[in-house]
């Protein structure tokens, strides 16, 4: 199997993160959070003492001091729980957070809130 059909969150991102190399525009900065996989204990433990946060969304966008987040989901998997409460602690804090599920979905909604040229 390959790594694509294995891993098509992680494929997604990679198409997102090229978009942004080329076309975001020059007063954006982004970078990966990376929380996601699995972590031996100790080493989970020393994260979270360092202050990772559960449920973070996948990339993390700045443009004109506003925060954005972008989610990227398989097409048809659901936010987890912890997901859905670290969105939410995020947009009560003021960011802008977007999900999405295709490439076509994140660039709408990267032009829609102006982060590419």
């Amino acid at each position: 199997m390959s790594a694509c059909r294995r891993s098509p969150e992680a494929q997604l991102q990679r198409s997102l993160v090229d978009h942004l190399r080329w076309c975001a525009r020059s007063d954006v900065w982004w970078t990966h959070l990376a929380n996601g996989g699995y972590r031996r204990p100790i080493e989970a433990a020393i994260f979270k003492s360092l202050g990772v946060q559960p449920g973070a969304p996948d990339l993390l966008i700045v443009r004109a001091g506003q925060a954005l987040f972008i989610e990227l989901k398989a097409p048809g998997r659901k936010l987890s729980p912890l997901q859905v409460e670290c969105h939410g602690a995020l947009r009560r804090a003021g960011a802008t957070v977007e999900t999405a599920d295709n490439i076509d979905q994140a660039l709408a909604s990267l032009r829609r809130l102006g982060v590419l040229r």
